[in-house]
């Protein structure tokens, strides 16, 4: 896993290196046990290695993470909150859990409602879910963090980055 996020890293640093002032410093062991009390359960050390590399990223300029979904890492912070948000419609009855389980973790946004989450629940431990918003693709995407992480970073190595006018901004 530490390996994947290094090619990351060394990709965005060849590649688009303004691209890291977007990023927050790490996370922190209090923001990972203030997570796992949202959420009533442990976080995969998957996950913890991630947001030990950064702590999610900036909203402006919005600048996506995935080159493909166009999300970007969510802050441990608001991850609470859009956990929290979820979890009050399903209560309600706004969503059902075709669209949204309480066993799931957002870490991503694509600013329209949609999300990559992982699944903390027993049987899914670390898989990871695409999450529509309207419920329309929801599925799993990968068995694992690394998984996930591995096919980012094959997507990275081929995105045409010319593209992303908005670099200058940074």
């Amino acid at each position: 896993m530490e390996q994947i996020i290094k090619k990351i890293d060394d990709l965005i640093e060849e590649k688009i290196p303004k691209f890291k002032n977007t990023f927050y410093p790490p996370a922190t062991d209090a923001e990972f046990e203030s997570l796992e009390d949202a959420v009533g359960a442990k976080l995969p050390n998957e996950f913890k290695t991630l947001y030990k590399w950064h702590n999610g990223q900036s909203w402006s300029p919005y600048i996506p993470f995935h080159v493909a979904t166009q999300e970007r890492l969510m802050p441990i912070a608001e991850m609470i909150d859009w956990y929290k948000e979820l979890s009050g419609q399903l209560e309600w009855g706004d969503i059902d859990e075709d669209v949204w389980k309480k066993s799931w973790l957002p870490f991503t946004d694509d600013g329209t409602g949609n999300s990559t989450c992982i699944d903390l629940s027993k049987d899914n431990f670390g898989q990871i879910i695409y999450q529509d918003h309207e419920g329309d693709e929801t599925h799993i995407t990968f068995n694992s963090m690394s998984e996930w992480l591995e096919d980012l970073l094959n997507k990275m190595r081929v995105f045409d980055y010319s593209t992303w006018d908005y670099l200058d901004r940074l």
